[in-house]
């Protein structure tokens, strides 16, 4: 993210907002939202999981920003060592334990991740890149369609342009398997993209957004980079609103509880959790 991005973004979270990250919180774990959101509460641990997508992401960003200064992404080793310093920074201890999985530890993410960054550099869908790590603001609107004093904010991994001049709003993900047709039809983070993408004028307020999946597959013998179009309507963006004022209308009355579920192996507040009932 370059220093005009970062000040703008920090423009952003300087009002009253609210993210994709602090809306699917809220939804699969209300009380984890109150853990991190409200009460600020330090994390009890650092899953690996997150700092190597975020290792990742920060690869794949260098090598979008290449395409678009220059027309051609920078070496492969140097997005490779860019990979390896990030990774290295993310895993400094600074008090709060990494939490590793399935018998890895950070060299052997380090050896996945490169491997990760070859297979993504190999085999990128070439296309005009006209935006990366773009941060986005847009008011918000109640169930009757007035403003409220909230924003949705958000950071768009990469804009393209395909071939017929179409806008194509890209979102990086590494994951265990392949999407199913539910996870790219539902998700909620590409809806909140679209939202952005049509309250900023990118796209024509009614009209649909264009959206992909590029989603590195951490295989055992080789990875793979699975690319998954979806597209999101106007539809799609009223329902985003309601929803968000649902989830804004708990948090302003004070509803959190536990939800047990598939986010309590890596939470990062699982003992406040535990002590929360006692």
């Amino acid at each position: 993210m370059t220093s005009e991005q970062a000040k703008r973004l920090e423009d952003f979270r300087s009002e009253l907002h609210i993210s994709h990250s602090q809306i699917f919180t809220y939804l699969n774990c209300s009380l984890k939202y109150y853990f991190s959101y409200v009460e600020g509460r330090m994390p009890e641990h650092r899953p690996a999981a997150m700092l190597f997508g975020s290792a990742i992401h920060a690869a794949i960003a260098r090598y979008y920003k290449g395409v678009l200064k220059k027309g051609k992404p920078e070496p492969l080793s140097l997005i490779q060592d860019l990979f390896h310093d990030y990774w290295n920074w993310q895993v400094e201890d600074t008090g709060i334990p990494v939490a590793y999985k399935d018998g890895s530890d950070k060299d052997s993410m380090l050896a996945e991740g490169q491997r990760l960054v070859l297979t993504f550099y190999k085999n990128a869908e070439p296309m005009e890149v006209v935006g990366v790590e773009e941060p986005y603001s847009s008011v918000l609107y109640d169930e009757e369609a007035n403003p409220t004093d909230f924003k949705l904010i958000g950071i768009v991994d990469c804009i393209q342009r395909d071939k017929d001049g179409n806008l194509i709003i890209i979102d990086n993900k590494t994951a265990k398997r392949a999407y199913s047709k539910d996870k790219i039809e539902q998700d909620l983070q590409m809806t909140v993209y679209s939202y952005l993408a049509a309250a900023n004028r990118l796209v024509p307020a009614k009209s649909k957004t264009l959206h992909r999946f590029d989603v590195l597959v951490k295989l055992k013998k080789e990875p793979r980079l699975d690319l998954y179009h979806t597209t999101r309507a106007a539809a799609d963006r009223r329902r985003l609103a309601k929803t968000i004022s649902r989830v804004l209308k708990g948090i302003e009355s004070g509803v959190f509880f536990p939800n047990p579920g598939w986010m309590c192996t890596d939470c990062q507040h699982a003992e406040a959790c535990v002590n929360w009932s006692k």
